[in-house]
Parts: C-alpha cells; sequence; structure tokens
C-alpha cells in the first residue's frame, strides 16, 4: 500500500469515527446539558445555594438537586425558561450575586437545558444521592478541577499559532513549487512541525476550555471534533514531512504535500468555526 493511500484511509478513517462522536454527542444531548448546568450552578451558585458548599442565602438550599427543583416547579418550568424564576434571575443579571453576569452561552445552555424538559443527569438523581460521600468525591473530580479550567483559557491565544504556521508551511511549499528557491522546503518544514506540535497543544487545551463533555451546540460540536482531527492528520503530515526530507523520493514527496495541504484547509476550516463560535456563523460577510 503506497503512503498516498495510507495517508487516504486514516483521512477517511478520522472523518468517520468524527462522525460518529458526533452522532453520539447529538443523542445524548439532553444528558449532557444537565451535566453542564450542574457545573454551572456548583461554580456559580452553590456557593451561597448548596449547604455542601457553603452558606445558605435566601432559603434555597438545593440549587444542586435539579430533579427537587423540577418537581416543586417553583424555580424551574420544563419547557418554559421565560416563565422560570431561576431562569430570568440569571438572564437580568440578579445572580449570582456579587458576581458578573453569566456569559451568553452559559444562558444559553440553560435555556435549551428547560427548554428540553431540564432533564435530571442520569447518576445524579435525588438529594440523597448528591449528599452521599460516593456522588460529593464525584463532584469534587468532574467539577472543580480549576486548573484545568484555568488552562483551557488560553485555547484562544494558543490556537493562532498552529493555524498560522501550518497554513505557512503550506504557502511555503507552493512557492518552492513555483519558484524552486531550496529555503522555502527548510521553511515550510520547520512550519509544519511546529505547527503540527503546538497544534495538539491547543486542541487539549480547547477540549479543556469547552469542557470534556458538555451540552453544547452543533457548531461548537464541529468545531471539537474537527479540532481534533486536523491535530491527527498534522501530525502525521508532519510525519511524512520528515520522512521525505531525510529520505526524499517523488512518492514521500507527493504523501508529504498532500497531508500538508490537507492539514492547512482543515485547519482553516477549524479556525473559521472557531470564530463563527465567538462572531457568529456570518462574522466575515462582506
Amino acid at each position: 500500500m503506497s503512503l498516498c493511500q495510507t495517508i487516504s484511509i486514516l483521512l477517511i478513517l478520522s472523518l468517520v469515527a468524527a462522525a460518529n462522536c458526533l452522532a453520539s454527542g447529538q443523542s445524548s444531548e439532553p444528558d449532557q446539558l444537565a451535566h453542564s448546568v450542574m457545573d454551572v450552578f456548583l461554580n456559580h451558585c452553590a456557593k451561597c445555594h448548596d449547604p455542601q458548599h457553603g452558606k445558605i442565602h435566601g432559603g434555597f438550599d438545593h440549587v444542586l438537586d435539579l430533579k427537587r427543583m423540577v418537581s416543586e416547579a417553583i424555580f424551574i418550568t420544563p419547557n418554559h425558561p421565560e416563565q422560570s424564576i431561576l431562569f430570568d434571575v440569571i438572564v437580568t443579571g440578579d445572580m449570582p450575586r456579587k458576581s458578573p453576569r453569566l456569559p451568553e452561552r452559559q444562558i444559553d445552555m440553560i435555556r435549551r437545558w428547560i427548554q428540553s424538559g431540564a432533564p435530571t443527569p442520569k447518576n445524579l438523581k435525588t438529594a440523597q444521592d448528591h449528599s452521599s460521600p460516593k456522588i460529593a468525591a464525584e463532584l469534587e473530580t468532574r467539577y472543580r478541577n480549576r486548573f484545568v479550567v484555568w488552562l483551557g483559557k488560553f485555547h484562544p491565544s494558543i490556537v493562532h499559532f498552529p493555524i498560522g504556521l501550518i497554513t505557512g508551511a503550506a504557502i511555503a511549499e507552493l512557492l518552492k513549487m513555483v519558484i524552486g528557491s531550496s529555503w522555502l522546503g527548510g521553511a515550510a518544514r520547520f512550519c509544519m512541525g511546529t505547527g503540527a506540535i503546538v497544534g495538539v497543544l491547543a486542541t487539549l487545551l480547547g477540549w479543556a476550555n469547552a469542557g470534556f463533555w458538555s451540552g453544547e451546540d452543533l457548531l461548537t460540536t464541529l468545531h471539537r471534533w474537527l479540532g481534533t482531527v486536523t491535530a491527527g492528520l498534522s501530525i502525521t503530515a508532519f510525519i511524512l514531512s520528515e520522512r521525505f526530507h531525510r529520505r526524499p523520493s517523488p512518492q514521500r514527496r507527493k504523501a508529504y504535500r498532500m497531508g500538508l495541504f490537507i492539514s492547512a484547509g482543515l485547519v482553516l476550516i477549524t479556525g473559521f468555526l472557531g470564530g463563527a463560535i465567538v462572531y457568529g456563523l456570518y462574522h466575515l460577510a462582506w
């Protein structure tokens, strides 16, 4: 099997895996939404409204007991966020008290959770379950890894490096094909290697930034998985680059260039999706 066939098969398998993960994520969206809402409530509300995490304010002590909140129909009205008191105080910025208003992404997540019927996470069903040491330990592990969340904040700044480097590698290789200057090959090799390595770091930080499972929209899911596929393919292209530059041959050059140009195209698409998450899908409109 030729190197070109190998890289084509790897690309197809990566895209199939991403599609399967995307489909799986969509099928479990209600439960993921519930977990993500628990994450928001734990980080922003539990210190005032959960007995295990802080002092109780306003007599409301079960913000992490989603099932109880829904059953009481006082704070949450399933399928109707506009009729839900809890959602109203979050939208207006009255809660969390003495803190900035929640980001729009988290507010939209809570809105979609209520619109979907305010489901309860499968592994957190009752207040008694929540108060057990086992579940408390699970919450600490799952929701309170502040260091990972903090690292994720560097994703937007780090991710620009692989975008620029891998795109630069593709441009340098194209110019080499046209002009024939040997130094362009060295530039492409350096940019490809550095971009691929930093791309893996940026991908890991992206997962830390968005969460390792969350109730997210389709755009974020596409960005997440396409970025992961792109990072893997970029490493493959880097390996092909080194194989070609150390033992040149027409076949290896063709495989390397194919991997490089596909990686450059995917990194630009992934970058566009990342911008769309922040600025909207039509952020490049004229």
